[in-house]
């Protein structure tokens, strides 16, 4: 007797079993001792239920014939009783999965947050086939040579040595932070920049200025080529190119007002809630005003910034009698564990998420666009610049730099006010002439 569920059970007369020669290798006995089973039941003729006949007869399934009979051939195992057994189990679970019933498929539409993953799906791959097109590039095997800045014991300028690498290897990109970096001690860009820009792109080398700087502010001063180059903004909460958008690493309303109200409680401290559409500040100091220009070109006065509607990526807080001291101490106990609180400057903290980082952003474009941590260089002076010097192998502070900064960069650069980050890429771009 085969017993299918608790009220359904066959008896042995119902199932047909027959002894067989095996097929197919398994030893001496293969084709000498009947250990296979023939199993054959019809349904039709059998004791089922009903609605077990139905569903059995209307299956798909080459084990049934024409005629409604079940046949099974088992020949797994090497002895019969094992086979025989074999022969009844998958009888029984083709008789039980008959009756499993498969829920009906039913036509959705798609929701409007998968129509908008998509969407942006497409739009970021496009963004991407727009960037290869832009930066194609060109990696022969030809040997080249290139200075590397080295600091010497004996004299307190940096001295060049030469040092054969292959192309694949050449600098595709450079980064810079802006304030006492690039921009010389009265936060001007030096002209002859753009003259070096031009042999930047003609050896197919991506500039990026990586700043705390807001990315309007950051077009203003690269007008003329402000459409060739990216910018790292908002020390890297937001990549931009042509006005599009590549990167952003934006923070919760709930850890906005955390932060703000934090820094309201600081006495002399200065908000400013960077977003991605504007800055917004509440305060109506003219010397604050005044400083948030500078870094700010747009830049809107509220009466509440947590009443803002707007995607955050930044809060900027300023102090005119030292950030490290008067904000960091309180800010950073606070809110260090589980976002990045970072001094960008004498006078100025940054609170971001806590993967956001120059170099984050650097890392998303190597990856994004195919340049390597080899072919990365960058320049910086200050604690937020420090990821974007790890990130990079040909990483350079300039000779102005906080001292603890300096330990994160391989190389030391002549001071801003010396225009070092200019003096390195020129020396750096007159070294890619073959040297007879």
């Amino acid at each position: 007797m085969l017993k299918i569920s608790n009220n359904v059970e066959l008896a042995d007369w119902e199932i047909q079993l027959t002894a067989i020669r095996a097929m197919g290798s398994g030893g001496q006995n293969v084709n000498k001792v009947s250990s296979a089973i023939h199993l054959r039941f019809d349904i039709k003729h059998s004791t089922l239920p009903d609605i077990y006949k139905q569903k059995l007869l209307a299956l798909s399934d080459n084990r049934i014939s024409k005629e409604g009979v079940i046949v099974i051939k088992a020949q797994t195992y090497r002895t019969q009783e094992q086979n025989r057994e074999d022969a009844l189990n998958r009888l029984k679970e083709l008789i039980v999965s008959s009756m499993v019933t498969v829920k009906k498929r039913r036509p959705t539409k798609p929701t409007k947050a998968s129509q908008r993953r998509r969407v942006d799906a497409k739009k970021e791959m496009e963004q991407q086939n727009r960037l290869e097109a832009k930066f194609p590039f060109k990696l022969s095997q030809i040997p080249i040579f290139y200075p590397q800045l080295k600091s010497s014991p004996d004299t307190a300028s940096p001295s060049y040595i030469r040092v054969r690498v292959m192309t694949s290897d050449r600098v595709k990109f450079i980064a810079t932070d802006m304030d006492g970096t690039l921009l010389d001690t009265n936060g001007e860009l030096n002209p002859d920049f753009f003259d070096l820009f031009s042999e930047m792109e003609s050896n197919d080398i991506i500039f990026a200025a990586a700043s705390g700087r807001q990315y309007y502010s950051l077009i203003k001063t690269f007008g003329p080529v402000q459409d060739r180059m990216m910018f790292i903004a908002e020390n890297g909460t937001m990549v931009m190119h042509q006005g599009n958008e590549l990167y952003s690493c934006t923070m919760g309303n709930e850890s906005i007002a955390d932060i703000v109200n934090t820094a309201r409680s600081i006495e002399g401290a200065h908000i400013v809630l960077c977003g991605k559409k504007s800055a917004y500040v509440e305060t109506e100091n003219p010397q604050a005003l005044e400083e948030f220009a500078k870094y700010y070109a747009q830049c809107r006065y509220v009466e509440n910034l947590l009443e803002v509607e707007d995607e955050f990526i930044k809060v900027a807080i300023c102090h005119f009698d030292g950030a490290e001291k008067h904000i960091h101490s309180v800010v950073d106990p606070k809110f260090g564990h589980n976002h990045k609180v970072v001094v960008s400057a004498k006078i100025w903290l940054d609170v971001m998420s806590a993967v956001a980082s120059k170099g984050a952003a650097i890392k998303h474009l190597q990856d994004s666009l195919g340049f390597t941590f080899e072919q990365t260089m960058s320049f910086g002076d200050y604690f937020n610049d420090i990821e974007m010097l790890q990130q990079s192998y040909h990483s350079y502070a300039v000779e102005n730099a906080h001292e603890e900064v300096k330990k994160y960069a391989r190389h030391i650069a002549p001071s801003n006010k010396d225009y070092g980050v200019l003096t390195v890429i020129r020396n750096y771009l007159e070294s890619l002439n073959p040297i007879d």
